[in-house]
Formats: C-alpha cells, structure tokens, sequence
C-alpha cells in the first residue's frame, strides 16, 4: 500500500467520513480503528509485534512516573532497559532488511523507525517530568501508530500530538479543503517522479 494507492485513499476517505460521524469524545477511537486496519494489512504478526512493544513502553512509563523521584538510578536502569531494547528492535530490523535475512515468523513493521524514536521521546519526557504517563492504553496506542504519520513522520512528542489526537474536533470547512488540497498536490508531485511512488 502506498499513500497514493486506490487503497489507501478508501481507508483515508472512510476515516474522515468515519470521524466526523462520531460524537466528539469517541471521534479518537475511530482514528485508532482505521490505524490498526492500516496495521493488520502487514499481517497479524506485525501487528502483534506493535502491540507488545507498545504494551511494554505504557507500562514503563507508568512505571518510571511512579517510581519515588529520590530512587533516581532505579528510574534510569527503567528507561535505560526500555529505550536499549527499543533501540535493538530498530537495529535487528534494520539488519534483517539490509542482509535479506528470511525468517518465516518475523516481519518489520510499518515505520519502525518514526514509531521508535516517537516511543522513545515520550519515555524520556516522562522521565524527565515533561509529561506525564497516558493511563489509557488505547490512547496510547492511537500515539503510536496514527497512520497518517507513521511512514513519513514527523517524530511527534506526546504531549502536542496527544491532546490533538484525543480530543475530538468539528468539520472545518477552511482547513478541510486546504488539506484535500494539499494531499491532491502531493500526489500530483509522486505521480511525477520518475521512479514512481515509494512503497510502504
């Protein structure tokens, strides 16, 4: 699926009519559904792999803004373990692509990259008590893996990208059609390209 595909532009269309359906406060729970369907066309695997990490980080998080702020090294050993193994979850994908390694069972997930470092940022930003740990996890998991950012980013910090996410918002028709615009632009410019669009 690419972000100029048939499908893609059905999963995108029937988000938007989907969200603006809803009532405010349940609008974030139609972003997540259509993000898990965005999810699951790489198979039941990836997404599970998704799943776990995302589980891991929201506990943690939990976990550090609980910890006493005075047990300072059992804080750090906390973030360190998590963001390390983060960390090596991104290097193994990275190696499996580059060395064409063939494991039946293991798959890279969409966007490995924006959603480690987006993980990542919010671990330190509850450590450093920038923000503070979401109780809910399926906000926490729409943070994780909102579609539209997922591939081409930009890395977003919890504590701007959350709120927008998790509070509901009315049709505006000015930012609506100057949205529609941009996304027509957009794929008028990869239609373009030589070399075609870049693949998901």
């Amino acid at each position: 699926m690419t972000f100029i595909s048939i499908e893609f532009t059905i999963l995108l269309a029937a988000a938007v009519f989907g969200y603006y359906i809803f009532p405010l406060k349940h609008r974030w729970f139609i972003l997540l559904v259509f993000s898990i369907v965005f999810y699951l066309q790489g198979g039941i695997s990836m997404f599970a792999i998704v799943m776990a990490t995302s589980l891991i980080t929201y506990l943690a998080a939990i976990w550090i803004e609980k910890t006493d702020a005075d047990k300072k090294r059992k804080r750090r050993c906390i973030l360190i373990s998590i963001v390390s193994a983060a960390c090596g979850l991104l290097i193994l994908c990275k190696m499996y692509a580059y060395y064409g390694w063939k494991v039946s069972w293991f798959v890279i997930p969409i966007g490995i990259s924006y959603y480690t470092f987006s993980i990542i940022s919010y671990l330190a930003d509850v450590y450093w008590k920038k923000d503070k740990a979401e109780r809910n996890f399926l906000k926490y998991l729409l943070f994780t893996i909102f579609f539209p950012k997922i591939m081409q980013g930009p890395i977003s910090r919890h504590n701007t990208l959350g709120p927008e996410l998790y509070t509901g918002h009315r049709l505006d028709y000015k930012n609506f059609t100057f949205g529609l615009q941009l996304i027509v632009w957009g794929a008028v410019k990869s239609w373009s390209l030589p070399k075609g669009p870049i693949s998901l």
